[in-house]
């Protein structure tokens, strides 16, 4: 016999599918691309996509007007271009070494460390025309006591957004991720159900998308991982020099500005090969 409790749960549940035709979830997905959107209770949404470089998790609220239903991508607070964090490999002597992750997704990026910012001597970080997604780029500089770095990110046709970070004059490991996601314009969607099936909106034009299928029971738990997936984290774990695994604390820039930057196009600190991505000689950094 099924005890009150579960009896209870399942008329909640129930009560809650019955808000809304539309939820559920819906398995999208073609070939080459993977694509999952769970319409939940209380007016929200998980969107996944996969295809080619690209690895999103969106989450949003939606709200039913009539037989249409939209959708509204709820963005982070963090919405800085440039991740960074540093700490300390004991392995490492008489150097520092930056790791840049993802910075090829965009390759208008670019760095310098510098005792002070001046728009002449930025540096491209990736030829423009050199795009190779997730490559892991890594530059050793000495001496290891440096000063303040620069980082770069194109804002439009004209200008640059400029980041300015100062480490800690003990550090000698900084990670260095673009943050890709600030490439991508808020979601924002639009649907309706035509029996079970549900049709996107937007302005390339109506698009059936996916049957509907049932939404599991555990939807709380994807909601919450999704949500969590989405803050960044203020430590992150690494492999030093040795394998020995190291703790970087989360650092933030001390200043952000706009700025029209003078950029060498022919000259990056990474170049691509055909054996993959290759740092140049490492430069002498002023």
């Amino acid at each position: 016999m099924r005890s009150k409790l579960t009896i209870l749960l399942t008329l909640t549940l129930g009560m809650a599918y019955g808000q809304s035709p539309f939820i559920g979830s819906y398995n999208g997905s073609q070939r080459e691309a993977a694509l999952e959107l769970y319409i939940l209770p209380q007016h929200h949404f998980v969107f996944a996509m996969s295809y080619g470089a690209i690895d999103r998790t969106i989450v949003g609220k939606w709200e039913q007007k009539g037989e249409k239903i939209f959708f509204q991508e709820t963005k982070s607070a963090d919405r800085d271009a440039f991740i960074v964090y540093e700490g300390i490999d004991k392995e490492l002597l008489a150097e520092s070494e930056f790791v840049f992750k993802n910075f090829s997704q965009n390759t208008g990026t670019a760095f310098r460390i510098l005792p002070e910012f001046h728009p002449d001597s930025m540096k491209l970080i990736h030829l423009r025309d050199e795009n190779t997604f997730s490559m892991t780029n890594r530059l050793s500089v000495t001496p290891k006591a440096h000063s303040s770095f620069f980082l770069s990110a194109p804002n439009n046709s004209v200008e640059n957004d400029v980041y300015e970070f100062k480490p800690a004059t003990t550090s000698n490991t900084l990670y260095l991720y673009y943050n890709h996601d600030t490439n991508y314009d808020t979601f924002q969607m639009e649907a309706y159900l035509k029996g079970d099936s549900l049709y996107m909106s937007d302005g390339a034009g109506e698009r059936f998308f996916a049957v509907k299928g049932t939404l599991n029971s555990d939807y709380e738990a994807l909601l919450s991982d999704a949500t969590e997936n989405q803050r960044i984290p203020l430590q992150l774990e690494v492999e030093g020099l040795n394998g020995k695994r190291i703790i970087l604390q989360r650092l933030r820039p001390v200043k952000q500005f706009k700025c029209l930057l003078h950029l060498d196009e022919n000259s990056a600190y990474f170049s691509d090969h055909e054996n993959g991505a290759a740092p140049t000689s490492p430069p002498i950094l002023h």
